[in-house]
């Protein structure tokens, strides 16, 4: 029987997680749908402090699956060599698009889009203001010490400085220690994980019947041929 319980993740460590590839999309999910609206509305959930919905992943072997490449998921680059000696990989079964979402926008970009925060009027844009340019932070300065640490030193010497540091810095605070809420699923096989999986999706944006049908024909890769 399987068995589920939830903990809570910081962004930052979440972050962490999939880089080292402890977190990971099989690759019978869908690759990445969201529009620009999404991805900004989710940031914003986020300053608020609003939960963003619960991540559900299955935990497992890295050889339980075969992971989605980058190109379709969006997560960071999959290498086995990061994998060979972890025995549990949590695989997502529902939120691959919020996470591929936070993880281009703080991180690599791969989707194509710059996210920014305007300190001053306080709202998150695609393209900055040239009126308050120099107190306008790219997102993914926040998860990078290198480029945060200068945006800190140009905001300094600006007008109001006092104030937008603040700001800043609690930007930062909120973006980092953010709890990810996830639910991880534990002592199922393969075809419980494909059930679960279709039970998830029958809301929200519906999958096409050619997603249903490849996740309800998946088959375990063998152990032997990899």
């Amino acid at each position: 029987m399987a068995k589920s319980y939830v903990m809570n993740v910081s962004l930052i460590d979440l972050i962490h997680k999939m880089e080292s590839g402890g977190i990971l999309t099989p690759n019978f999910n869908r690759g990445f749908v969201w529009n620009r609206s999404q991805i900004k509305s989710l940031f914003e959930s986020i300053y608020l402090g609003y939960p963003i919905g619960i991540i559900f992943t299955v935990q497992g072997d890295f050889d339980d699956f075969i992971p989605s490449p980058e190109e379709q998921s969006h997560f960071p680059k999959s290498r086995v060599e990061l994998h060979s000696d972890q025995s549990s990989i949590l695989w997502v079964i529902d939120g691959s698009q919020r996470l591929a979402a936070l993880y281009s926008v703080l991180k690599d970009s791969s989707l194509g889009v710059n996210l920014y925060f305007d300190l001053v009027e306080k709202e998150f844009l695609y393209t900055p203001k040239a009126k308050n340019k120099s107190s306008t932070i790219k997102m993914s300065d926040l998860f990078s010490y290198k480029d945060f640490m200068e945006f800190q030193e140009n905001l300094f010497f600006s007008t109001s400085s006092q104030d937008l540091l603040k700001d800043v810095n609690d930007l930062h605070f909120r973006f980092q220690n953010y709890q990810v809420a996830m639910q991880v699923i534990a002592d199922v096989d393969e075809n419980e994980v494909i059930d679960v999986f279709t039970r998830l999706n029958m809301s929200g944006r519906a999958l096409r019947k050619d997603e249903i049908e490849k996740a309800k024909s998946y088959k375990k890769p063998n152990k032997s041929s990899q």
